[in-house]
């Protein structure tokens, strides 16, 4: 949702302490720098979508003095429920699709804050929500259109045992999450490698393939910005990388990149192939007619 941080936006709970100190100090200037590096997606979150997206990753946060819940990173993004809703007019403008919402991080919360949170996603989505199946390997895609259900909602806290009684969120220990947390693609890459050569087949997996910047390089590239210096080298080397994977059993699953319009929507186009080899499909449409283009790969019904 980073599409929607504006350049006069406020420094949100999760950013650095030096960029909050920064921010202080030299007001719209060091605003305009965190911005730069802040924003990981170009298109709104229907163009997304409209193009294949099928993984949300996201942060929320409270806001002093303020009863709405906000999606950030280092800088406020949009209202969570007005962005949950595009999402909803997408899936039922799509009955096929299926989408993993992720609800990665927390900031400013409190149990009420989750609370209200948990509310909002039931609320917007209602019965399209995935309960959890007995056992957990029973979960295709098949599956979830037997039952109508659209979305899988990972809520990475644990608050969700005591509240979500119906197991409609997801924990997520069930979707394990590896941050590579380097500026070196090639490092990037070995990490991906070693992480999808012990997943565990019983669990879903998503594989980060995106760097993060620290605050040395973003200070050495401090007039540039996350587009330029990470995410179009990496983005590069990352679809070739893909591209040889395979989907199902010990391959891909989930697959995360920044920028994913780059280039044509190149990203979203090698993903949603690698469904294709797991299918037998055969076509070089990114979609079309009736044809789900979901971009991550679930089990297959036996």
């Amino acid at each position: 949702m980073t599409y929607s941080i504006k350049k006069n936006s406020g420094i949100a709970p999760d950013a650095t302490k030096e960029v909050k100190i920064l921010s202080k100090i030299f007001g719209p200037l060091a605003k305009r720098i965190v911005y730069n590096w802040s924003v990981t997606q170009h298109l709104n979150i229907t163009d997304q979508l409209n193009m294949g997206v099928r993984y949300l990753d996201l942060r929320v946060s409270s806001k002093s003095g303020d009863s709405n819940l906000y999606f950030v990173h280092a800088m406020f993004a949009g209202e969570v429920k007005t962005r949950l809703e595009e999402v909803n007019g997408f899936l039922n403008a799509h009955p096929s699709e299926c989408l993993i919402i992720d609800f990665q991080h927390f900031y400013s919360f409190t149990k009420e804050t989750h609370v209200q949170l948990i509310q909002i996603i039931t609320e917007v989505f209602g019965n399209k929500l995935c309960v959890q199946p007995n056992p957990v390997t029973r979960l295709s895609l098949k599956w979830m259109w037997s039952n109508r259900y659209q979305v899988i909602v990972i809520y990475r806290n644990d608050i969700i045992f005591s509240i979500d009684k119906g197991k409609r969120l997801w924990s997520g220990t069930l979707w394990p999450t590896f941050w590579p947390d380097t500026t070196s693609v090639s490092k990037l890459i070995e990490y991906c490698d070693r992480i999808l050569e012990h997943r565990d087949q019983y669990f879903g997996l998503i594989t980060q393939c995106l760097v993060t910047p620290d605050a040395k390089f973003v200070v050495k590239n401090i007039f540039s910005d996350l587009f330029s210096k990470c995410a179009r080298p990496c983005n590069t080397v990352v679809k070739s990388w893909i591209a040889k994977k395979q989907p199902g059993e010990h391959g891909v699953n989930v697959i995360i990149a920044d920028f994913i319009s780059m280039d044509g929507f190149e990203f979203c186009s090698t993903v949603i192939a690698l469904n294709r080899k797991l299918l037998g499909v055969h076509t070089s449409r990114i979609h079309g007619g009736h044809e789900p283009h979901t971009m991550y790969s679930l089990p297959q019904p036996s």
